[in-house]
């Protein structure tokens, strides 16, 4: 069991609701909670705890933050492997 995977989705478990996860990220957590008792009993839990679970919605504000986030981060890796290239081609020419 990865504990910092764990740890990653008992984060992202409050955007589980209705609007909160998309595409691969949505997934990615089902994935996990499929092969992880010890995270889908704490979603389980949660779900108990927090009556409002399943109709939890992110703002505007929110979701334009979030595609931010993925651009920025996307961005981020594209620079790394540009430098990564880059470098690499120096060292070996």
């Amino acid at each position: 069991m990865n504990r910092k995977k764990c740890f990653v989705i008992k984060d992202l478990i409050k955007f589980y609701g209705k609007d909160g996860l998309e595409g691969e990220t949505k997934k990615w957590v089902d994935d996990h909670l499929l092969t992880c008792s010890d995270c889908k009993s704490w979603m389980d839990t949660y779900k108990e705890d927090n009556e409002d679970f399943e109709n939890i919605s992110l703002t505007d504000k929110e979701k334009a933050l979030i595609k931010r986030v993925k651009l920025v981060f996307k961005l981020g890796i594209g620079v790394i492997i540009f430098l990564a290239a880059w470098v690499s081609i120096w060292l070996f020419v």
